[in-house]
């Protein structure tokens, strides 16, 4: 189900509204990859106005709650303030209210 396996996008992440109540501890992995890759696993998610201007993300985050993990996806030699965004994300932090929808859905399918 898709929110099992769900796509945030972290690049250009503007601010962080709010910690995610009842976010679970996930087990966090950073996985450096290639150009072509980061898109892939970053598309899906992207918000629709970015991806009309095609814009391309330097990392993301794959959470999957029912395996309790969060995989983050950056290029070599990541920015240090990206990499922070990314962390926040694992450890329940949100903006636009998407991560709390989220996981208050996969609360109730439990």
């Amino acid at each position: 189900m898709r929110a099992l396996f769900i796509l945030l996008l972290l690049a250009g992440c503007s601010h962080m509204d709010a910690k995610v109540e009842g976010m679970p501890v996930l087990k966090v992995t950073e996985i450096e990859s290639d150009f072509w890759t980061i898109q892939a696993k970053c598309w899906d998610d992207l918000p629709w106005h970015r991806k009309l201007l095609l814009q391309v993300t330097e990392a993301c985050t794959v959470i999957d709650l029912k395996k309790g993990t969060c995989d983050i996806y950056h290029f070599p030699d990541p920015n240090p303030e990206t990499m922070k965004n990314e962390h926040m994300h694992c450890d329940g932090w949100d903006h636009d209210g998407i991560l709390q929808r989220i996981v208050d859905n996969w609360k109730r399918q439990q």
